[in-house]
């Protein structure tokens, strides 16, 4: 790790520095101010805020009768998973498990951008299958029921089941006209 230094201070603010005796918060840059945070902190407080926010919403729901499932339960998770997340920062200590720490602090950005990257497209086929399926199969039957399809699909989980399922489903006319026949359909003429 590096340690906090002056390198960035001007040899101007360096001499009032040691005339002085020392710098007050106000007259550090911004970039030294920020060295002073460690960013696990920001881990264990939101991992805390999240958990304290599902008790307090399981309360609510115990007292007032109020069924607040998915907010309990997406708190509940990211805030669980946040803290066994931030356990890592315990191992910054051991230098055999350094090297799982500096993984996952470079490798962090690049995961994260593939994926804001890919679930906008991962979402859009998830609303095509519900138009397209949703009243035919169960397996499109909803938006998170066509998320989870879609995801056990792209793990090769239940590949022929769900095609088994759509090719029950008769094609719909205009496309069936357009694959199978070699003139276009009537009402595509001119």
């Amino acid at each position: 790790r590096e340690r906090l230094s002056m390198k960035h201070l001007t040899t101007r603010e360096l001499r009032k520095l040691t005339r002085h005796g020392g710098i007050y918060w106000e007259q550090l840059p911004s970039a030294a101010r920020l060295r002073f945070f460690n960013g696990w902190f920001v881990v264990s407080f939101a991992s805390s805020a999240l958990c304290a926010l599902a008790a307090v919403l399981d309360l609510v729901e115990m007292f007032t009768g109020h069924y607040l499932a998915f907010g309990f339960k997406l708190s509940a998770g990211i805030g669980a998973g946040l803290a066994w997340f931030n356990l890592l920062r315990y191992m910054e200590y051991s230098p055999q498990f350094y090297m799982l720490v500096l993984t996952v602090q470079q490798g962090a950005s690049a995961g994260l951008a593939f994926l804001v990257s890919i679930l906008p497209v991962f979402f859009g086929f998830a609303a095509f299958g519900v138009a397209m399926f949703g009243g035919q199969v169960e397996k499109f039957s909803s938006f998170s029921q066509a998320c989870v399809t879609q995801f056990a699909l792209l793990h090769g989980d239940i590949i022929l089941e769900t095609f088994d399922d759509l090719y029950a489903i008769p094609p719909p006319l205009l496309l069936e006209s357009i694959f199978t026949s070699s003139s276009p359909p009537s009402s595509a003429r001119c």
